[in-house]
């Protein structure tokens, strides 16, 4: 549980996004949407456009999440996706998104094969993998027989142990 002062700090900073939402909104609604894009460069009134688009489909999703409804019931989810997409895009232009590096796990279990299977000691290893992949069930029942050996060896140790 949180103590009352994280509480009190959440709320404060709640409070204070608020205002600035609300400011930023009062500003749109008191000047007209083509007077506001006037002055504006395109890349401009695409992040107006699309941050106008954003703060009304997250407005609606709260509404609905105060409501007791579920968000994922109404298209205003897919809408959000939407836009999303077009706030990548926008940053894109600005240069300002990096967009999140993969691995290809195919291409690097190849790159390493290629090169532990030149190296003289790991190149015997690999050998032994491939026949484990390749025999893997003849190993499972290898496996099994090695382990009812074990229990058998360790049955007859114990008889010749009570019979001393």
């Amino acid at each position: 549980m949180a103590n009352a002062e994280e509480v009190t700090n959440f709320v404060d900073n709640l409070e204070t996004s608020l205002e600035a939402v609300e400011v930023f909104l009062s500003q749109l609604f008191t000047t007209p949407l083509d007077i506001l894009l006037r002055d504006l460069d395109p890349l401009g009134r695409a992040k107006l456009e699309v941050n106008v688009c954003f703060a009304i489909n997250t407005l609606i999703f709260v509404y609905l999440r105060m409501e007791g409804a579920n968000p994922k019931d109404f298209p205003v989810i897919a809408e959000l996706e939407r836009v999303k997409k077009y706030l990548i895009k926008i940053r894109q232009a600005e240069g300002k998104y990096k967009p999140k590096m993969s691995v290809d796990k195919a291409a690097a279990g190849r790159f390493i094969k290629h090169n532990l299977s030149s190296n003289k000691v790991t190149a015997p290893l690999l050998n032994f993998e491939f026949l484990k992949l390749k025999e893997r069930k003849a190993l499972k029942k290898l496996l099994e027989w090695r382990m009812n050996l074990k229990s058998i060896i360790e049955q007859a140790q114990q008889k010749r142990r009570k019979m001393k």
